[in-house]
């Protein structure tokens, strides 16, 4: 009669002791010395289980840090529908915050000029968040608002409120959206920003919102970490 091997029965008990809170998502392993002594093998059987357990997408080996549970991803749906990531991240059981990074004015980048239809060098409200998931940063978003159409934009509390939300509230409600994805690596600040390694892939969103007259009110960069992040789209046949 067979016996199962050494490595599958470690890979076994990780995933168990994942499941029962021991490892919750997010947090590392102990280091391959402490699991290799506490099993009674050898490092090579350890890694073993490791490798087995990163291959079906249950950790991640990650340099600097070690080996993390990775938690489920979240099913991010702003290309369907405008909803706020707030609403979107609590209807999925997970638990959203944002922290302000920046808040300030500043002139507008040609960049930022061109999206928002303005003049380059015009004022802009600049905004750059960090949101979380279970209090692991998630997103790095990057957004410019003209002043010329919100002069006290900044005095809102963007820990709190939701920005389209602040907009609705001030009579001028985004529409539509225009976003276009990108692959990108994250340099390395926005990399230490997001607890990730520099060469983790990212998605990287450019958005122009538009207000009911076709005003452009607001443009976003946002770069979400592709580990705990995945996108849905809804296509429909047309008549």
């Amino acid at each position: 009669m067979s016996q199962t091997p050494r490595y599958q029965e470690i890979r076994d008990d990780l995933l168990a002791r994942m499941c029962d809170g021991t490892y919750p998502p997010g947090s590392l392993l102990p280091a391959e010395p402490e699991l290799a002594e506490a099993y009674g093998v050898s490092r090579p059987t350890l890694r073993q289980a490791i490798q087995l357990l990163a291959d079906a997408g249950y950790v991640e080996k990650r340099r600097r840090r070690g080996t993390v549970v990775r938690r489920r991803k979240v099913e991010q749906r702003f290309m369907d529908a405008l909803m706020s990531y707030g609403a979107d991240v609590e209807a999925q059981g997970a638990i959203p915050a944002t922290r302000v990074l920046q808040a300030r004015i500043q002139g507008a980048s040609p960049e930022v000029a061109e999206a928002l239809g303005i003049g380059e060098g015009d004022p802009v409200a600049s905004l750059m968040r960090l949101r979380y998931l279970d209090e692991e940063p998630a997103v790095l978003l990057r957004t410019w608002v003209p002043t010329s159409v919100f002069p006290g934009l900044l005095g809102h509390d963007f820990e709190r409120e939701g920005l389209y939300d602040v907009f609705a509230e001030s009579g001028l409600p985004v529409e539509t959206v225009r976003r276009v994805l990108e692959a990108a690596l994250p340099d390395p600040v926005e990399a230490e920003l997001l607890a990730i390694d520099e060469g983790q892939p990212c998605f990287l969103f450019k958005s122009v919102g538009r207000a009911k007259t076709g005003q452009a009110v607001e443009y976003s960069v946002a770069l979400y970490r592709g580990d705990v992040n995945t996108f849905t789209v809804t296509l429909t046949t047309e008549d």
